[in-house]
């Protein structure tokens, strides 16, 4: 264990990196992750999760030498154990044992408080480092073929629908790159159980955060395009936030508008009583031009 920490202080450092690629550790600590009970699991299993984060973050190279060791299984189960909660760890060995003189009885309260306090938290952790890890290899072309192997799309969309609102972004920003350069994913976006991931996030996140992936999808497929227009409450609440006091989100918003216009499947009557007065109002009052642009076109497109 003190060895295991003693490298995660030296990954910090990019210059260490290399070395601890050369030596050929980086299989030997995926191996560590292949654990799911035995002693200071939690423990083991978040500091080789810190390795492996600061050995990953910031080179593609490094990214896909540890996808082609067999990092992604892992980093799939801690991401999605992090919603489960830690394993039972009652009749594991804590280093409380160690630290106090006392016989297993005696140290059992201190054990199971500390447990209760700390392992919860050391296994959010591990879940949002394996998150972050997940949707940065997305960006790597060289480790999507890992990814599709192991179905991580799938994991991808239920990201959509967590509270932490940077972990959303980040996975519809790997979606969104992934799908700019393989059409094959389209179809399972396009359903609408995942459709609905990606309007609940567009409920929830903070304003214009998610406003360029999303626009970038829009830009790639007409498919997910129609199924959102297809979604009453995405298109109101999208008509509605052309009210945002920023310029540069309504005319991202209008931008995200206009692809699903095009393909004709909101309703008329949504049109007539939602989309048509707003862009009239922004033609009039707008101070910024090319909002007012951005708005006299999609009036003149849906009055054709």
């Amino acid at each position: 264990m003190k060895m295991l920490k003693n490298i995660r202080a030296l990954s910090g450092d990019v210059l260490t990196l290399e070395g601890i690629q050369k030596s050929g550790a980086i299989q030997t600590f995926i191996k560590f992750l292949e654990r799911r009970s035995g002693k200071f699991l939690v423990e083991i299993c978040t500091t080789v999760l810190m390795i492996m984060y600061n050995f990953c973050k910031i080179s593609k190279k490094r990214q896909e030498y540890a996808a082609a060791s067999g990092l992604v299984p892992h980093l799939i189960y801690f991401s999605s154990s992090k919603r489960d909660g830690p394993p039972q760890l009652g009749n594991l060995s804590h280093p409380f044992s160690s630290c106090f003189m006392l016989s297993p009885s005696n140290y059992s309260f201190l054990f199971h408080f500390y447990s209760s306090l700390f392992f919860p938290l050391l296994w959010r952790l591990m879940g949002s480092a394996a998150m972050e890890m997940l949707c940065d290899f997305a960006h790597s072309e060289k480790c999507r073929p890992y990814l599709k192997k192991h179905h991580v799309l799938h994991h991808y969309l239920n990201f959509l629908v967590l509270s932490k609102s940077y972990i959303s972004v980040n996975a519809l920003e790997a979606i969104a790159v992934w799908l700019g350069e393989d059409k094959e994913m389209e179809a399972e976006i396009a359903k609408k159980v995942e459709v609905d991931k990606i309007v609940h996030m567009f409920k929830v996140a903070p304003d214009g955060s998610m406003l360029a992936p999303l626009l970038k999808i829009l830009s790639t497929s007409d498919q997910i395009s129609a199924k959102l227009g297809e979604n009453t409450t995405f298109v109101t609440l999208l008509v509605e936030r052309l009210s945002h006091r920023d310029a540069f989100v309504k005319l991202n918003l209008l931008k995200i508008l206009k692809p699903i216009l095009v393909q004709k499947t909101i309703s008329p009557e949504l049109i007539k009583s939602k989309v048509l007065p707003t862009m009239k109002h922004l033609e009039e009052d707008e101070g910024m031009v090319l909002v007012k642009n951005m708005a006299k076109q999609i009036r003149e497109l849906v009055t054709q």
